[in-house]
């Protein structure tokens, strides 16, 4: 793993993580789990980011990151399989008041089309923001909320 972060570090924008720990050549703490055929294999799911800067070249980024894991050149019987490509968020929270502002926006048109004879109950605007990718450049960022209407 330390030769693998190394790497990682050797290309500057290249970063590791594992879940959302970051891992480092100081840092490298990974969730193992067991293998699926064998009992003396483990397996562990890595992630390689790279920033997305606006008017970036998405091809190019994406041969950048499947380049760098199929020249990787673990240590010992380790394997590395690379899998999909796609956008993550680094700090979706920051987006919380943005979320909560466009649900207000929602419910005052719900509330105006029941008249003012009822009221709102919500619930779950407390939960962690929910990340779904979309595509290779666009995520959908959520929080599953609900709401009933009572009469006043």
């Amino acid at each position: 793993m330390r030769v693998l972060a190394n790497t990682a570090a050797a290309k500057g924008e290249i970063k590791l993580h594992s879940g959302i720990h970051a891992i480092g050549a100081d840092r490298p703490l990974l969730k193992i789990v067991d293998g699926p055929s064998r009992k003396d294999t483990s397996q562990a799911l890595i992630f390689v980011k790279m920033p997305l800067k606006e008017g970036a070249d998405v091809p190019k980024l994406t041969e950048e990151l499947q380049s760098f894991v199929t020249n990787a050149k673990p240590e010992g019987r380790t394997l590395l399989f690379p899998g999909t490509v796609g956008l993550s968020v680094l700090n979706a929270e920051a987006s919380r008041y943005e979320l909560l502002a466009a649900i207000a926006k929602d419910l005052k048109k719900v509330g105006e089309i029941f008249s003012d004879g009822f009221h709102f109950t919500l619930a779950g605007l407390d939960q962690r923001i929910q990340v779904h990718r979309i595509g290779v450049t666009e995520v959908e960022l959520y929080l599953n909320y609900r709401f009933s209407l009572s009469p006043k």
